[in-house]
């Protein structure tokens, strides 16, 4: 005999009785500890002379509880617990309640997370608008129609997962992290919002418009990546691909990945990275770093910039040309001067090269290996380290120090 919220058995020869609970119903997963319901199924004795009322007391309990419903408008409203709701269609009502709630919905559904930090996953294909603030929805997994997902007015941290479609979404006013097809409209919010690009070839993405400070690729495809009119600090990631990605006046980051990028530092002290590929580095203004190898092309700008040269190949720099103040190098037989009156330090490693200095006070390392040294113009500071070097002292009072090896000292006045 079915009852509100279970089966009443009943043995009619020994008059014993059982009741199994229906415990994944609606009505019993939404009792909580203070509520209570009965069921009262009616016997009758087989002569039709007597019926007996059995009262069977279903007490809620403290736990998480599990929904599902059916195809019909059903209204699903979880407990104070981490509760999961699964929404079969039919515009259904699913209120998470407290706690961490997973809610599987539909397009046309009415959705409340409520407290927690609420994970809420479109089901079907339909296109969805939805208010995430107004839903208390902080985690969204979209749907493979073209979604669209405003978070304006939700203060906590929002994350966002694309699914393939055409999506709109928007981050509230909390630290927010959105994963994005390339086809995709975005934008931050307030806060430290960061994009990450998971699907699609190209994307462009302005910074500054969109309210984005920290933008990572994980796709190939020519991707532009704008920040040059942003003020607060950001920093940018590519993928494979042939990128473009600028900063702004910030202390800004930039990593180039795998294709031939450009690079372009702004105003702050920025820390641009070449990866593999032929990039073009510009420092721009700022006391910039700059990473790179042999295969790169590097300007370091306005201001005191730093390079240093991941590779062992050899090479040839001249760094007033390339506007840079301070080159640290790997082995390799390089050669590296100066063409300018700005000061440089120079400091490289194992192999045999050739160091020459410009127009004012330099300072050249020689490294390990048989290296030719020279000062130039200027108060310079010249030392060979190990091996077999040639330092040459020229116009001014230059301090020359040898190291290991049988050096060779030229001394030059005027």
């Amino acid at each position: 005999m079915a009852g509100d919220c279970g089966t009443f058995s009943f043995n009619p020869t020994t008059g014993a009785w059982g009741y199994t609970l229906a415990n994944s119903s609606i009505a019993v997963q939404a009792l909580t500890a203070a509520q209570h319901v009965t069921d009262t199924p009616v016997v009758t004795s087989l002569d039709g002379s007597a019926d007996k009322a059995i009262v069977v007391t279903i007490n809620g309990t403290a736990e998480p509880v599990f929904l599902i419903d059916t195809s019909k408008p059903d209204a699903l409203i979880g407990s104070e617990f981490n509760d999961t709701l699964l929404g079969l269609g039919g515009l259904d009502t699913l209120i998470g309640g407290g706690g961490d709630d997973a809610i599987y919905a539909h397009a046309g559904d009415s959705i409340s997370g409520g407290a927690g930090r609420d994970l809420l996953y479109m089901a079907d294909d339909t296109p969805e608008s939805l208010a995430i603030d107004t839903a208390s929805i902080e985690y969204v997994t979209a749907g493979f129609g073209n979604d669209t997902f405003i978070g304006a007015g939700q203060t906590q941290t929002v994350e966002f997962y694309a699914s393939g479609s055409n999506d709109s979404v928007s981050g509230g006013s909390g630290n927010d992290r959105l994963y994005v097809d390339s086809s995709d409209s975005l934008s931050g919010g307030s806060g430290f919002d960061a994009a990450y690009i998971i699907g699609g070839t190209g994307m462009a993405i302005n910074l500054a418009a969109t309210s984005f400070e920290w933008i990572t690729d994980f796709v190939a495809g020519a991707d532009t990546l704008d920040g040059s009119r942003t003020t607060t600090r950001v920093e940018l990631y590519a993928g494979g691909g042939n990128d473009l990605l600028a900063d702004g006046s910030a202390a800004d980051l930039i990593f180039a990945g795998s294709g031939a990028d450009t690079l372009v530092g702004g105003a702050g002290d920025d820390g641009l990275i070449g990866e593999g590929c032929a990039d073009s580095i510009i420092g721009g203004d700022g006391n910039d770093r700059i990473y790179a190898d042999t295969a790169d092309t590097v300007d370091g700008g306005n201001g005191y910039d730093i390079l240093y040269m991941g590779t062992d190949a050899a090479f040839t720099a001249d760094l007033g040309a390339i506007h840079v103040e301070w080159l640290l190098a790997r082995a390799g037989n390089d050669s590296v001067s100066s063409s300018t009156a700005t000061p440089i330090q120079v400091s490289v490693n194992a192999g045999g090269d050739t160091l020459s200095g410009g127009g004012d006070n330099d300072t050249l390392w020689g490294g390990e290996g048989a290296d030719s040294i020279a000062g130039n113009a200027g108060k310079d500071t010249l030392v060979g380290e190990a091996g077999a070097d040639t330092i040459t002292g020229a116009a001014g009072n230059d301090g020359l120090f040898g190291g290991n090896g049988a050096d060779v000292f030229v001394l030059i006045t005027g």
